[in-house]
């Protein structure tokens, strides 16, 4: 068999397995048509160029482009593969401190990028990203509630939960008062944005927090479970 015939066969090989995996989509919540199309190449470009000149106006390039994908929904190992995603989201990964910088000086297409990455990766590094958005509570309180407005529709509950309480794990390990504190203070922090127009995610968001106060406070003794 030539290179030649074996290319071919690769090809067609991988036309069938997309299609599959289109139709297999389909039955999990993506539609056909509503299947994200991933510009791997030109997002590289993209953050190669804000990196080059952390610009907002470039890092809203980078967040056009950047989809959101819930990977307990959608798998897109494939396109990863094909068209480079490991690699950029690696150096995507490897800049965090670069977005949490920005995040914390109040760039909110900084936090915009942070709620996306939050949809793609797992593991440790969405962690970190998740610490990041969750100090944010803390640091601009209103910036969060403001983001959080547009992009909740586009996490799941579970991220959402993640969001609000994760506390790093390196930090936080077996310090139950220390979380019960910073939970607190995350609440109080919310409570401080007066802004009527946020009062609806705000109040999402206290819910959440305030279940979990609840759940440490028990385990301290603070509080009594409600039968």
């Amino acid at each position: 068999m030539t290179n030649k015939s074996r290319i071919k066969i690769n090809i067609f090989i991988i036309f069938i397995f997309l299609t599959i995996l289109s139709i297999s989509l389909s039955q999990y919540g993506f539609p056909e048509e509503k299947i994200p199309l991933i510009d791997w190449k030109n997002l590289n470009k993209s953050w190669d160029a804000y990196i080059e000149y952390p610009s907002s106006k470039n890092l809203e390039k980078v967040f056009i482009l950047l989809p959101y994908l819930n990977w307990r929904k959608y798998l897109d190992h494939l396109s990863k593969i094909v068209y480079g995603g490991d690699i950029v989201l690696k150096k995507m990964v490897k800049d965090l401190w670069l977005l949490e910088k920005e995040a914390d000086s109040g760039n909110v297409w900084a936090v915009k990028v942070l709620h996306k990455l939050v949809t793609i990766l797992d593991g440790w590094d969405k962690r970190d990203v998740l610490s990041i958005l969750g100090n944010l509570i803390r640091i601009n309180p209103s910036l969060f509630l403001e983001e959080m407005s547009q992009q909740i529709e586009n996490i799941d509950s579970d991220d959402f939960h993640s969001i609000l309480c994760y506390l790093d794990t390196v930090y936080y390990t077996d310090k139950i008062k220390a979380r019960y504190r910073e939970i607190d203070l995350r609440i109080k922090s919310l409570e401080s944005v007066k802004k009527d127009s946020l009062n609806a995610v705000k109040t999402k968001c206290l819910e959440v927090l305030m279940e979990e106060k609840k759940g440490y406070g028990r385990i301290l003794g603070l509080e009594t479970k409600t039968k």
